[in-house]
């Protein structure tokens, strides 16, 4: 049975009673609200302005303002008394609720405000509420715990605990094993951080399985524009002259009135009880527009020219500025919320502009506050994440002497998106992308305009580009693994893979008249319909066949010490079909490109164009400004990649007609030539009977007479051939299209 006692809770005006004991809590529990203050911020800035908030069973971000979801919203209270007076011998899980929601949105103010509840008296002698920010000592915490039966613990910010990196699920099993034999246990988390465990069945809505405890699940709501007026009418009571002008006029106090049309234009940000507890500072700042980034950088501006003025001019805005950054990266890079003394003073040696922070006033509404003992914490995590964001745009450095990755958030992530968004192309690359360490977390941008962009050498590993207008982007260098491109548009994109420098590039697609019967192993015609691919600029050369062979101790082809066939740039040969495919599986996995051979169609149009050409060039016969072919095939040998720059294909490639036949992905099939349009893309055909069927060679050599040279001719050959004629060159396709 529920401890009868659990029933005094939390009344519906238990804000205002606990208000009215504000006083005597203070007095009489001095060292405890220290306490609270040197570690979560002071509650005396908090208490008076507090104002309850709702909870809900469902993430608020999958529902829009006005759906039926608001319908399940009601005051945290009610829910807490119900969880309270609840069963808590049970050690399955039901005894413990994790309790979400985004930056900003007030779980560490809730667990402060029930923290305070106790000290006031509100709940019996009997019980106790402890509140513990987790970190690397929680476990030990917990552990010298007495009276667990009569305890309710409250841990707060999973999402910034360190001993939760890469190891979320894992930290969770702990805190539960080591949390179970507690009355109930409220443990806060930002939604986004939480991970994606089992959910219990549909009829226990509310409930989420994790580490075998099926617990309770809740999510902060949003305020409403009822909350957010009870709150700014806090900040700016109607006194008695308000009142009389109020029944006269109908209006309030011209302050409350400006700030009610100040937070209407901030849209859904107003919703945000940490934005609304600095509404005093957004009302003197100047917004126009009201991303997250804006609005924050709006808070720091204003705080940061407050201080300029109490040090009466002599330290300009900007060092402070400079002092905030470095003291909000190395924060981040420490993966601490304080700083001490000493780790100050180490500081000062790499970054001697954080020394001004000494200089702060860190009362009242500084964003900067200071415990105890002397270390200081911004007021907010989020006012050290939008600090880092601000640094990163102004290319501050965000690696470390260790040379580890700096760790991003949420909200660092969102404070970027909300800056690039601004203006893409040009934003986009100012990122030191190859500097952030994302966990697990992805930066999604959908359907920016980065047309033109110079992306070139980015690592762009943790970041989401679905829908993206990427037309004549510069993406060589660019590591793409786990880059989405869905839907991008990428007509003219440069590509260049990061290891050996093959230069891809962009092939539009499209239908064209595929093989030609006038030429040697020609093909009947027939309608062909390409999707877009890049196809590299030049055969692979030997140099970075080598770099192949180096890393991965595969065998060296036929030829390739003979000093005609062996200098660097010339095309290697001496390759099977299978040693082509292994080097494209080798650079993919290297790179996160999608590498493989061209199939005969694709190699085709690139060598034909949307105009059906004879030969890459056009119309004029092969000759030796045009291509490597003729050759004495005793003497001879294939010209260094690129030698013949006028007889560039349509696209813009190089070598497709001489120098080396280049392998094809396709099986070769005789009954193939007449295939229609929907079969043209198909690769490797089972071929009855044959288990290792022969394949295409497309292009003609060095050692080919000029009909060998025609964009629709083709041969086949094993798969295990290798000749000093027969090379190959690299097909790329769009990640994720």
């Amino acid at each position: 049975m529920p401890d009868p006692v659990i029933s005094i809770g939390l009344a519906k005006g238990w804000i205002q009673k606990l208000l009215a004991l504000w006083g005597q809590i203070r007095s009489e529990r001095h060292a405890e609200i220290e306490e609270i203050k040197n570690v979560f911020g002071d509650p005396e800035l908090l208490a008076p302005y507090y104002v309850e908030p709702d909870c809900q069973p469902f993430n608020p971000a999958d529902y829009h303002e006005g759906e039926p979801i608001r319908a399940f919203r009601q005051p945290i209270r009610d829910w807490l008394n119900r969880f309270l007076e609840g069963p808590y011998l049970e050690r399955d899980g039901r005894n413990t609720v994790f309790l979400l929601s985004d930056a900003g949105m007030g779980k560490s103010s809730l667990l402060m405000m029930l923290k305070l509840t106790h000290l006031s008296g509100f709940w019996p002698n009997s019980l106790r509420f402890v509140l513990l920010k987790l970190g690397r000592e929680t476990l030990d915490e917990v552990a010298a715990l007495d009276r667990h039966d009569h305890t309710v613990l409250l841990l707060d910010a999973l999402d910034e605990d360190p001993m939760a990196r890469g190891r979320i699920e894992e930290r969770l099993a702990e805190l539960l094993r080591a949390s179970a034999s507690f009355r109930q246990v409220i443990l806060t988390c930002r939604t986004q951080f939480f991970p994606e465990v089992g959910e219990a069945p549909i009829e226990k809505r509310g409930k989420v399985e994790v580490a075998g405890y099926v617990c309770n699940l809740l999510y902060l709501s949003l305020f409403s524009k009822e909350q957010v007026d009870v709150y700014l009418a806090k900040v700016y009571p109607n006194r008695i002259t308000d009142r009389i002008r109020k029944w006269l006029k109908r209006t309030d106090n011209p302050r409350l009135e400006r700030a009610r049309d100040l937070v209407l234009s901030m849209e859904t940000l107003r919703m945000r009880p940490m934005l609304l507890a600095h509404v005093r500072d957004l009302m003197e700042a100047d917004v126009e527009c009201w991303t997250s980034y804006r609005v924050y950088r709006a808070l720091v501006e204003t705080w940061l020219l407050r201080e300029e003025r109490k040090l009466k001019g002599k330290i300009r805005k900007e060092e402070l500025w400079q002092a905030c950054r470095a003291v909000a990266l190395e924060l981040q890079r420490r993966d601490v919320r304080l700083l001490s003394q000493e780790e100050l003073g180490a500081l000062l040696t790499e970054s001697p502009e954080a020394g001004l922070i000494e200089r702060f006033d860190v009362g009242g509404r500084s964003l900067l506050n200071r415990n105890s003992a002397g270390s200081f914490r911004f007021a907010h995590y989020s006012i050290q994440e939008f600090l880092v964001a601000d640094a990163l745009i102004e290319r501050w450095s965000a690696g470390s002497k260790s040379g580890k990755r700096l760790r991003m958030t949420d909200q660092i992530l969102g404070f970027l998106y909300d800056w690039i968004e601004e203006e893409p192309a040009a934003r986009l690359p100012r990122v030191p992308w190859r500097e952030l360490e994302f966990g697990d977390f992805r930066f999604e941008y959908s359907g920016l305009d980065l047309r033109g962009a110079d992306l070139s050498g980015l690592d762009l590993r943790g970041v989401l580009l679905p829908g993206a207008d990427l037309r004549g982007a510069n993406l060589r260098g660019v590591d793409l693994r786990g880059l989405d491109l869905r839907g991008a548009r990428l007509e003219g994109a440069k590509l260049q893979d990061p290891l050996t420098e093959t230069r891809f590039l962009w092939v539009p697609g499209g239908r064209f008249q595929m093989g030609d019967p006038r030429t040697a192993q020609g093909a009947t015609r027939h309608d062909v319909q390409l999707s877009p691919f890049w196809l590299a600029e030049s055969p692979v050369t030997h140099r970075q066949y080598a770099l192949f062979i180096e890393q991965t101790g595969h065998e060296q082809p036929a030829w390739w010490e003979n000093p005609r066939f062996s200098k660097p740039d010339q095309p290697v040969v001496g390759v099977s079909w299978h040693d082509a495919r292994a080097y494209c599986r080798w650079l993919s996995e290297s790179t996160g490109l999608r590498l493989d051979l061209p199939t005969k169609a694709r190699w085709e149009f690139t060598a034909r164009g949307s105009d059906g050409r004879e030969y890459p060039w056009g119309k004029q016969a092969p000759n030796a400004k045009l291509a490597c072919f003729g050759k004495d095939r005793e003497k001879g040998s294939p010209a260094s990649v690129g030698s013949f720059p006028e007889g560039r294909g349509p696209f813009g490639q190089l070598d497709l007609a001489g120098n080396v036949w280049e392998w094809c992905l396709d099986a070769w099939d005789e009954n193939a030539n007449a295939q229609a349009a929907d079969q043209s893309e198909r690769i490797d055909p089972v071929i009855e009977g044959k288990g290792d069927p022969p394949r295409v060679l497309r292009g003609g050599s060095w050692y080919d007479p000029a009909e060998s040279l025609r964009a629709a001719v083709r041969d086949w050959v094993p798969a295990g051939y290798r000749n000093f004629g027969v090379g190959f060159r690299l097909a790329a396709s769009p990640p994720s299209v």
